[in-house]
């Protein structure tokens, strides 16, 4: 990756507490602000596909964003459709992304073994999410291709 060049997570979320399976307005806004606040301290531009505001076709405009970021960044939360169709996206283009959700049972069979960070429990919670998710964010950059 180039040194001078912001690295960019996309991030693939339900975009209301309702679409994240009825989850408490008061989690689905802090679990939204741990990732904000993570790439921030992380040094890392996220987008999401709610700030494209240009004509086109949304998918189109996803597929091309994603493709453009350095990492992805899933909120599996009420295993939303457009959040795994996106997910699906993301890994056919090699993406390794982080995932979270509250715990396993947001998982489906082919992602239940893969690395989630959990904020449901007693020690996993959405006030030790940032932090989790500022390692995970440097640890996956480090590992990643470069991407332009």
């Amino acid at each position: 990756m180039d040194e001078s060049r912001v690295p960019t997570a996309f991030l693939l979320t339900p975009f209301s507490a309702r679409a994240a399976g009825d989850e408490k307005p008061a989690t689905y806004r802090a679990v939204q602000r741990a990732v904000r606040d993570a790439c921030l301290e992380a040094g890392v531009e996220l987008r999401r596909a709610d700030s494209i505001f240009r004509s086109g076709v949304i998918v189109d405009q996803i597929r091309e964003a994603m493709a453009d970021a350095d990492l992805v960044i899933a909120v599996c939360t009420g295993t939303n459709a457009n959040v795994f169709y996106e997910l699906g996206m993301a890994e056919a283009m090699g993406h390794q992304p982080i995932l979270i959700a509250p715990d396993a049972r947001h998982l489906p069979f082919d992602k239940a073994h893969c690395r989630c960070h959990m904020y449901g429990g007693k020690r996993l919670t959405t006030r030790n999410l940032r932090a989790r998710l500022v390692k995970a964010i440097a640890e996956t950059l480090a590992e990643a291709e470069p991407r332009r």
